[in-house]
């Protein structure tokens, strides 16, 4: 547990910290890194246990007919959690609409027929405050679908998190080098949450604070349930390799979809790396597949 707080807790120290423009780039470079740690936990830490044990002599024969049981149940990942961020961006943005709607003024020769606010009116027909408004009203929409995608990439680490904690607790032999290698899995999956959670820029200090203590405390719960169910829980039983495989191969795909659209795609296309120097966008790409190595080296 105390692994996992402190990697997401470094991240919001250093932000907090430093809030000068000159620590824009540090923040992009840990966030990159962390886009790698999530990307290559997809595939290397996910995907391909789902594959190896969704392809297993020990399971039923529908397993056997079809070989591409991982890859579907990826895809179906990468799917619903399309479904998911559009639908509840939809409506994030119906409420945030409502909601200005409800402050809008009209103005027309320089009379306000409507106002909740006291606001300047002018004879041209205009407000001041009516640009900044829409740039507000734009702005908070884009903070709430990095919110919702942070939910998206919380419960793909967090599913991960709890099977490699039962996996961990019910271990009847090498404990020690299982644990110095989860903690150092949890260390950089903490790193790669924490960036995204501060990149959302909650507005609430108390809501990026649950999502930690909610990323710390799941390996720590699997851990116990693995611990309590030592004697009678089997991973090699039949219906724990398949609930193991099909959860595996599930988070794999929310997280190659968080990792590619929510965060790798809009950064390289974004106006921070577009306007970098060459030095610039080499350390961004450096960066990110830093991450990826690091993750791939614990295995």
């Amino acid at each position: 547990m105390s692994v996992s707080f402190i990697g997401t807790m470094l991240p919001i120290v250093f932000r907090r910290l430093s809030r000068s423009s000159r620590t824009e780039l540090p923040f992009h470079c840990i966030k990159l890194f962390g886009a790698g740690v999530i990307l290559c936990t997809a595939f290397v830490h996910m995907f391909v246990p789902a594959q190896e044990i969704l392809t297993s002599e020990c399971l039923p024969e529908v397993f056997h007919t079809y070989h591409a049981w991982a890859g579907a149940i990826a895809l179906a990942g990468v799917l619903f959690t399309h479904l998911f961020q559009v639908l509840a961006a939809t409506f994030a943005r119906d409420r945030l609409r409502k909601k200005a709607g409800e402050d809008e003024v009209v103005v027309s020769d320089g009379e306000i027929t409507g106002s909740k606010d006291t606001i300047h009116a002018h004879d041209d027909g205009e407000t001041g405050d009516h640009a900044g408004h829409n740039h507000a009203h734009g702005l908070a929409i884009e903070q709430a679908e990095k919110r919702i995608a942070t939910y998206a990439l919380e419960f793909g680490v967090a599913v991960h998190s709890v099977i490699i904690g039962v996996t961990l607790g019910a271990a009847r032999g090498q404990f020690i080098s299982l644990l110095i290698a989860l903690a150092f899995h949890q260390f950089f999956e903490g790193i790669a949450l924490a960036s995204v959670i501060l990149d959302a820029t909650y507005t609430r200090r108390g809501q990026a604070m649950a999502m930690v203590l909610f990323y710390s405390l799941t390996t720590p719960v699997g851990i116990t349930i693995g611990v309590i169910l030592n004697e009678t829980y089997n991973t090699n039983a039949v219906d724990a390799l398949i609930s193991t495989g099909i959860l595996e191969a599930l988070s794999a795909g929310i997280l190659v979809y968080d990792a590619l659209v929510n965060i790798i795609c809009p950064h390289f296309n974004g106006r921070n790396f577009l306007s970098a120097r060459k030095p610039g966008r080499m350390l961004h790409f450096f960066c990110l597949w830093m991450g990826a190595l690091a993750m791939a080296i614990v295995g």
